[in-house]
């Protein structure tokens, strides 16, 4: 019934595969006799594909009842009941596979993932390796991509970097292949080959969207974000219809501060993928960043209707709030991403600046003692935390949270100049000097910072003196 599929475009295919499970559900999957093998493969494929696995599972049974030797739906079987972690039926389907196709190699493939999926990784390396050599090249990649997974399951990266290579030489755009070989080399230490190997697929082929884009993720995943930006641009240049690389170059730019370039790159996104709410966040995240933050709340609203469990798109609301000066309307929208993720040092912080703007010096605190529990590298919980207390005239209280926050974070100099200044106000001049001199030495740059909290000209002139000393 569908062996017309070969010869279609993928829509066309997309669009009879559609219609065909339309017509099979219409017909309450209950009398599936209208149906030939292969569409009962394709029907439960369908389900396979967007995770309906129960749907999956009856239409594979109906297809057996017909066809109880067909090799496809043998495997799928095996493949569902997998899912369902029920790991020894599956293997006693593919034992019936194997009796009815003794020397297919799908039939090795899929015992292997079963064993892999159920930890026996040198089982499955053993059956993989014993059949990669007369595996057709048509399925080198799956095997290439189920050999890397065993070897990591056993923490051997170097074999496990082997098999992604020739999985990705195989096929550049296999992006689970590309993130799975950045994490090998990173585990092995081995990070200076990622570059000369995807560098390599450029040389050879300069119009490759592909290569352009792996080298882009590169150049992202070592922290070079302007050869990124170069790289994603050939990749779009080339193929313009291409989401991921407007995304990561999106990305890039946010990465510099470029947030103009950042918001055109995230709108791409949008012309050629439907919205996900993780693009959306990203798209309103630059439009807050350019302070356009009636344009970023609408985007952040957006992602919270396509998935109300996104906790950033809560946060991102509540921050637009806040730089609204709405706190009192930011409050529940932080709290709500709190409640989804509360592990999240962020949205602390943040309940803790709403709650000091609109007056709850206690919810304040609290908020940012939990911040500091999740993060006590952060530098900005303790600066705000001590901030707070600073307002209230409470000046021990806010130098021993900045002392707290130097234990924590020993070498991050805004900490020291913010603690000379609170010592000054507690009347504590000789510790004061002490760490404004740490500070000096940590970054003198940053010296600037301490003036505001000293309209009196005659501190400002003792601390100048001070400062001068210390000037390259």
């Amino acid at each position: 019934m569908l062996d017309e599929f070969g010869d279609i475009s993928d829509e066309n295919q997309s669009l009879a595969i559609e219609a065909l499970v339309k017509e099979y559900e219409e017909a309450d999957g209950e009398s599936p006799k209208f149906l030939d093998e292969e569409s009962l493969v394709v029907i439960t494929d369908y389900y396979i594909g967007i995770n309906k696995n129960k749907q999956a599972m009856v239409a594979c049974e109906q297809g057996l009842g017909r066809y109880p030797h067909s090799l496809d739906l043998l495997l799928m079987r095996a493949q569902l009941l997998a899912f369902d972690n029920k790991i020894k039926e599956a293997h006693e389907t593919v034992d019936m596979a194997e009796l009815f196709n003794p020397s297919d190699d799908d039939v090795h493939i899929m015992r292997a993932s079963l064993h892999t999926m159920a930890g026996d990784f040198n089982l499955s390396i053993d059956i993989l390796e014993g059949i990669f050599s007369q595996v057709p090249d048509d399925e080198k990649e799956s095997v290439c991509f189920q050999l890397a997974q065993a070897y990591l399951g056993i923490s051997d990266y170097p074999n496990a970097s082997k098999y992604l290579k020739q999985c990705i030489e195989i096929n550049q755009s296999n992006e689970a292949a590309l993130y799975e070989l950045f994490f090998c080399l990173e585990e092995s230490e081995m990070m200076d080959e990622i570059l000369p190997f995807y560098q390599k697929f450029v040389d050879e082929d300069p119009y490759s969207y592909a290569a352009w884009f792996n080298l882009g993720v590169t150049y992202s995943k070592l922290e070079q974000f302007d050869e990124a930006i170069d790289a994603y641009t050939y990749a779009v240049t080339i193929k313009e219809n291409l989401p991921s690389a407007w995304f990561n170059l999106g990305n890039a730019h946010m990465n510099l501060e470029n947030f103009q370039e950042a918001l055109e790159a995230y709108l791409n996104v949008e012309r050629y993928e439907s919205p996900t709410a993780e693009s959306l966040t990203h798209l309103a995240a630059a439009y807050e960043k350019l302070e356009s933050y009636e344009n970023a709340i609408k985007k952040y609203r957006a992602a919270i209707d396509l998935d109300d469990l996104w906790d950033d798109a809560w946060y991102g609301v509540a921050s637009c709030l806040y730089e609204m000066d709405r706190a009192f309307e930011a409050i529940s929208f932080v709290k709500k991403a709190i409640e989804i993720n509360p592990f999240d040092a962020d949205s602390f912080l943040l309940l803790g600046d709403v709650e000091s703007a609109v007056g709850n010096m206690f919810s304040a605190c609290e908020a940012y003692e939990a911040a500091s529990k999740l993060d006590a590298e952060y530098p900005d919980i303790w600066l705000q935390w001590a901030e707070v207390y600073y307002e209230q005239g409470e000046y021990s209280e806010a130098v021993d949270t900045i002392m707290a926050g130097i234990d924590a974070v020993p070498d991050e100099a805004e900490l020291f100049y913010r603690a000379a200044v609170y010592l000054i106000y507690d009347k504590r001049f000789s510790e004061a000097y002490s760490y404004l001199e740490l500070a000096l030495t940590l970054d003198f740059e940053l010296h600037s910072c301490i003036f505001e909290y000293f309209p009196n000209l005659e501190m400002q002139k003792k601390l100048f003196k001070l400062i001068e000393q210390y000037r390259k």
